[in-house]
């Protein structure tokens, strides 16, 4: 939308000035609510619309993109092409305001095809944004929902073929990078995802600092912890709590191996597709 009242354009404007980083996109509010001109945004960070084009191309990096809709062209200056037109305009514009900065995109960035990713990632890379998470390969989606001391991490897998995803990021309630698995890969089926524990309690002795199965159901005793999970068939699941050291590990009701050092107990054994039962004593 190209309209906005001047004093949410103003209190945009202060927060890019005091140190914030501000992106827009498709366009910048040239109106205010009551649909008359108001450019307050664009002359306080003294970048004008020079004009507005019809195409369905912009180029960033050497690559082309698909954009459907208007593409707005930008004037400023002091600053940094972002995107160009067929004909080389400025579509898009990374400019240093004050303290802070704002990336202006003239046009939509949509997400019909996998490659907008690469877009989306390029224009965090020139903003110095780096990601919460870091998933391999790209197009498998990965989301955080956390508080302090512990969360969830959904994989969502929209492509028709499987993929084999390795995640790294910053474990709730710790605070320290963590590649996930270590040792082997999460496999995710086509079009299917899974939620996965992060340091999660299960008891006040027990945690599970992550696994690469989704788990279904869980209860622990005094005596023992039971878990109900799934995961992709022929793959290797893994598995690290944080717990005493047990006396048996068994899945499916046969005895596994296991380590445990400094408290923590890793378990590496293969999925079937469908559920499976742990204990651990």
């Amino acid at each position: 939308l190209d309209y906005m009242d001047q004093k949410t354009q103003m209190k945009l404007v202060e927060y890019v000035k005091k140190g914030g980083t501000l992106i827009m996109s498709p366009t910048v509010p040239t109106k205010d609510m009551g649909l008359l001109r108001d450019e307050t945004f664009l002359r306080e960070t003294e970048v004008s619309i020079s004009e507005t084009v019809k195409g369905n191309l912009v180029f960033v990096s050497g690559k082309d993109y698909y954009v459907e809709g208007d593409i707005k062209i930008f004037d400023s200056k002091k600053r940094r092409i972002a995107a160009k037109t067929r004909d080389k305009k400025p579509c898009a514009i990374l400019k240093k305001v004050k303290k802070g900065k704002v990336l202006l995109i003239g046009f939509g960035i949509m997400h019909l095809l996998d490659y907008y990713i690469e877009l989306v990632a390029h224009f965090m890379e020139i903003l110095n944004i780096e990601p919460r998470i870091k998933v391999m390969p790209q197009d498998v989606h990965a989301v955080v929902r956390s508080n302090k001391k512990y969360g969830f991490l959904f994989l969502c897998n929209f492509n028709d073929d499987p993929r084999e995803v390795t995640v790294n990021l910053r474990m709730p309630g710790l605070n320290k990078s963590t590649t996930i698995p270590q040792d082997t890969k999460i496999l995710l089926p086509n079009r299917s995802a899974y939620i996965l524990p992060l340091n999660l309690p299960v008891s006040k002795r027990i945690k599970i600092r992550y696994s690469t199965a989704e788990i279904l159901k869980a209860s622990s005793t005094e005596r023992e912890l039971r878990l109900t999970f799934h995961g992709g068939s022929g793959s290797l699941c893994e598995m690290l709590f944080e717990i005493k050291r047990p006396h048996s590990v068994s899945v499916d009701g046969r005895e596994i191996q296991f380590k445990h050092k400094d408290g923590l107990l890793k378990l590496s054994f293969e999925l079937t597709g469908k559920m499976q039962n742990l204990v651990i004593i």
